[in-house]
C-alpha cells in the first residue's frame, strides 16, 4: 500500500467508525434514554474478576513459552513485563508492544530474539483459540447460519491442531517477525506442550468472555441467558480488531464489529453504547492492573543510574 494512503487509513478508519457509532447514539438518544437499563453491582464485580483473568493467564502462557525455550522467567516478573508492555499497543504501529516487551524482558536477562518469538507464539495461540470459539458458536450469534454450520466446527478444530504444530508456528512466527522487522529465533517446544498451552488459551477466552458477559448483563436485561453468545461476540470482535493491523489496538474496528454482533440481541443504538462502554471497562482493568504491577511487583530499574551511564573522568 502507498505509504501516505496507509497513514490515512490508519487514522481515518477508527475515526470514521467512532463517528458512525456516535451518530447512531446521538440520533437515537431518546430511544437509548428510555431503554430499560440496569446497574447490577454484584455482576459488575464479577465482570472485573473474570475480566482480569485475561491479563493474568496471558502472562502465564507467555512465561510458560519462555520456560519451554530454556530460559527462566518467574511468573510475577513476567506479569509485570506483560502489563507494562501491553500499554504500548495503543501507539500507532504494531511493533511498539513487542519492542517494549523485548526491552523490559532484557532486564531479566531474557535474549531479545527469544522474547519476540515467544510473544508472537503466544499471540498466535490466542488468535487460534479466539477463532475456534467464534467458529464453534457462530450459529448462536448469527442465527441465519442455522445448524448446517455445525460440521465446520470439526474442520476448525482440526485446523487449530494443525496451526499449533511446531512447524506451523515456526513458519508463522518467522513471518510475523519479518513483518515487524525484528530478529527471530528457532524453537523446539514439544507439540504436546503447545496443545496444552492452546487449551490454556481457550480457557483464557472462556473466563474473559464470562467477564464480558457479566459486564453486559449488569447493564441490560436483554443479555440474560446469552452467556455463550456474548463470549463468542467478545472473541470474534477481538480477533477482527487484531487483524486490522493498521489500527492501534483495534480501536474502532473492534467496537464496530461488537456493535453489529450485539445488535442481534438488542437495539442497534444500545449495542453501540455497550461496545464503547466495554472498551472503557477493559481499559480501566488494564490501568488498575498496570498500577498494581508497578507498585507491588519489584523489578529492575528501567534505565541505568546516571553514575553507570557515564563513568567519572579522571
Amino acid at each position: 500500500m502507498i505509504p501516505w494512503l496507509k497513514r490515512v487509513v490508519k487514522y481515518l478508519l477508527p475515526l470514521a467508525i467512532f463517528v458512525f457509532l456516535a451518530r447512531a447514539i446521538y440520533t437515537n438518544w431518546e430511544q437509548i434514554r428510555e431503554y430499560p437499563w440496569q446497574f447490577d453491582l454484584p455482576l459488575l464485580a464479577l465482570a472485573m474478576v473474570f475480566g482480569s483473568t485475561w491479563f493474568f493467564l496471558r502472562a502465564w502462557i507467555w512465561a510458560q513459552l519462555v520456560h519451554e525455550m530454556h530460559e527462566k522467567l518467574p511468573y510475577w516478573p513476567a506479569f509485570r513485563v506483560f502489563m507494562i508492555s501491553e500499554v504500548a499497543r495503543y501507539v500507532p504501529g504494531k511493533i511498539w508492544q513487542y519492542v517494549s516487551r523485548i526491552y523490559l524482558a532484557e532486564r531479566y536477562h531474557i535474549p531479545p530474539a527469544l522474547t519476540l518469538t515467544s510473544a508472537l507464539i503466544e499471540l498466535l495461540l490466542i488468535m487460534v483459540a479466539a477463532g475456534g470459539i467464534a467458529l464453534a458458536n457462530a450459529s448462536r450469534v448469527l442465527p441465519q447460519l442455522e445448524e448446517q454450520y455445525r460440521p465446520l466446527f470439526l474442520v476448525g478444530f482440526l485446523a487449530a491442531l494443525a496451526l499449533v504444530h511446531p512447524r506451523s508456528l515456526q513458519t508463522w512466527s518467522r513471518l510475523l517477525a519479518k513483518f515487524l522487522r525484528q530478529e527471530w529465533v528457532p524453537f523446539d517446544v514439544r507439540y504436546s506442550h503447545l496443545v496444552m498451552i492452546l487449551m490454556a488459551s481457550l480457557l483464557t477466552w472462556v473466563l474473559a468472555g464470562l467477564g464480558f458477559a457479566c459486564f453486559v448483563q449488569s447493564l441490560t436485561p436483554s443479555a440474560e441467558g446469552r452467556t455463550v453468545q456474548l463470549i463468542t461476540i467478545y472473541a470474534a470482535s477481538w480477533l477482527i480488531g487484531l487483524l486490522a493491523v493498521m489500527v492501534p489496538a483495534g480501536v474502532g474496528v473492534r467496537e464496530g464489529t461488537m456493535t453489529v454482533l450485539l445488535a442481534v440481541m438488542m437495539p442497534h443504538p444500545t449495542a453501540a453504547v455497550i461496545a464503547i462502554a466495554a472498551r472503557l471497562w477493559v481499559t480501566l482493568l488494564e490501568v488498575l492492573l498496570l498500577g498494581a504491577a508497578r507498585i507491588f511487583i519489584p523489578g529492575p530499574a528501567l534505565t541505568l543510574p546516571a553514575a553507570q551511564e557515564s563513568p567519572p573522568t579522571r
